[in-house]
């Protein structure tokens, strides 16, 4: 490994000294993989441990091996590992993992982490010590986000009131996640706007519904283009430079669209002014949006036919 390069602001190294570094830094390896290329895959022995040194890697699963259909698990930032589980065996690797930008992976062998456990007992289990404190706050995240999927899931099935049930899927997925301020807006095809059904700790003269020809700011963008958004400086973030504000974005924001089959219906949005998002925080709203789409797609389908249905009576007056 290069002596330039640095461990400083990887979690797992944080908590080893300079002289302990040194010891494992022979033992690391720095490997390039350009957007698009495949670091591990699924179904294959796993014998090393990865450590994300720059760039993003997606982390997914296969659920139909026919369509080749793939869940997105994680999304990983610089300091993140992951393929953890081949320090301690060779079993096939549960998930496979991907490079979506240009990214800088750091490597280490399992024989290799063998060897050290050997030699430098001490090291070797601060830095497992490490890894396990952290994987153990992934699955507390995990457990809180399947207690989310499982009530929004009842929600669904009990609730058919839009109104009631927008409020509900709200407010549970912005306490799962932490969001200090929520928006449910949805299609209307019989008045043509974009309308808040929903809203959490946004003031009343805030909550306009437009035409759905105006598309307007990061709502072009969720419900014009289907991108889902992640921004923890949104005020700096080149992406949103030139992007219209509504009134609605706070520093650090989160937005996914409501599709139904190739139909977006609707965007949830949520944002915070203190600690940030993170990928896992956009899958599990991305995963709850795409839950709740049919249900909040056939709710709304009865209300803008019951709307029609006012605008087609023809009253007669009794004689």
């Amino acid at each position: 490994m290069s002596k330039e390069l640095s461990f400083e602001g990887i979690p797992i190294f944080v908590e080893l000294r300079k002289e302990e570094l040194d010891k494992i830094k022979p033992l690391v390896s720095l490997n390039t993989y350009p957007a698009g290329e495949v670091i591990f895959k699924e179904g294959v022995a796993g014998d090393a441990f990865y450590v994300l040194y720059s760039g993003e890697v997606r982390v997914s699963k296969l659920i139909d091996k026919k369509e080749e259909r793939e869940k997105v698990l994680a999304k990983l930032s610089p300091g993140e590992f992951f393929g953890e589980m081949a320090l301690f065996d060779d079993r096939p690797r549960s998930a496979s993992a991907v490079a979506t930008v240009q990214s800088k992976v750091l490597l280490i062998k399992r024989e290799d982490f063998k060897g050290l456990l050997k030699r430098e007992t001490q090291i070797a289990s601060s830095l497992l010590s490490s890894i396990i404190k952290i994987i153990s706050g992934r699955l507390r995240e995990t457990n809180s986000e399947l207690v989310t999927i499982y009530e929004t899931g009842k929600i669904v099935g009990s609730v058919h009131n839009l109104d009631d049930l927008t409020r509900m899927i709200l407010l549970r997925v912005a306490e799962t996640i932490g969001a200090e301020k929520g928006l449910f807006l949805l299609t209307n095809e019989v008045s043509a706007e974009i309308e808040v059904k929903a809203s959490l700790g946004i003031e009343e003269p805030a909550l306009k519904s437009f035409p759905l020809s105006e598309k307007r700011g990061i709502l072009k963008l969720i419900m014009e283009e289907n991108q889902s958004i992640i921004s923890n400086n949104f005020a700096e973030d080149s992406r949103f430079k030139e992007t219209e504000r509504l009134g609605y974005e706070d520093r650090h924001l989160l937005g996914v669209p409501l599709r139904v089959k190739d139909k977006t219906i609707g965007a949830i949005l949520l944002s915070k002014k203190s600690s940030e998002f993170t990928s896992g925080n956009l899958i599990l709203l991305s995963t709850v949006a795409s839950q709740v789409a049919n249900a909040i797609s056939y709710a709304l389908m009865k209300v803008e036919e019951e709307a029609r249905q006012r605008l087609k009576r023809v009253y007669i007056k009794p004689f």
